[in-house]
């Protein structure tokens, strides 16, 4: 599932143009906003995006900072962005402990950058399955795919095999979306380890993992 991502922006051109940088970067636009009160409406009549991107300075007032406030009491995480760089405005973003800042103009090389930087400090490092009495902790940069098999998962890693109670879709939910991606109803593979691609496969160490039809719009994003 693609990384949902909120825009708060008043300048419709720049808001146009960053949603079309996102999407070409694979991302999700849930929204645009331009103020502070339709921000507040669209989070309180839509499922929460993942990360929000705020233009500081709307309208002429510090509306960006108001809506990180609001974002900071959903725990959802934020970027700033602005034109101004004085220190009184550095310092006010500063306080609202923002992931990322962007200075505009901006290019797309750089929001890639940092988005990047602020999803992968974000994303767990582990993915935590029972095994009898204990739980294990397998690095998620250690798995190489996780297969479905009827009531259970087959999770592959560099090193070992395990076999796990749970539906593909859980254990998806709780993965690095931007590192794994689904390939066939019952493969999730992670990205960074596929060596290469067909129309009806990916290939990881060796072994050859099917795509189906269905997700083969997700091979796009891969390479």
């Amino acid at each position: 599932m693609a990384t949902r991502i909120l825009i708060a922006e008043d300048d419709i051109f720049i808001s146009e143009q960053l949603k079309n940088v996102l999407i070409d970067l694979s991302y999700e636009v849930c929204g645009i906003v331009s103020s502070y009160k339709k921000a507040i409406e669209f989070l309180e009549n839509n499922e929460l995006p993942d990360i929000a991107i705020l233009d500081i300075r709307m309208h002429n007032e510090d509306q960006g900072l108001e809506i990180a406030n609001d974002l900071k009491g959903k725990n959802v995480p934020f970027i700033f962005t602005t034109s101004f760089t004085d220190k009184k405005t550095v310092q006010s973003a500063v306080n609202y402990e923002p992931k990322g800042y962007i200075v505009k103009p901006y290019s797309g090389e750089e929001i890639a950058k940092v988005l990047g930087k602020v999803l992968d400090e974000l994303q767990p490092k582990f993915l935590l399955i029972k095994d009898k009495h204990m739980t294990l902790k397998i690095p998620t940069n250690e798995i190489l795919w996780v297969k479905s098999d009827n009531m259970y998962v087959e999770i592959k890693t560099i090193e070992k095999q395990y076999l796990h109670r749970a539906k593909l879709t859980e254990i998806q939910s709780l993965l690095p979306n931007n590192t794994f991606v689904r390939v066939h109803r019952s493969f999730l593979v992670n990205r960074e380890y596929i060596d290469k691609t067909s129309i009806q496969a990916v290939y990881i160490k060796g072994q050859e993992i099917p795509v189906s039809k269905n997700y083969k719009e997700n091979l796009k994003s891969i390479f």
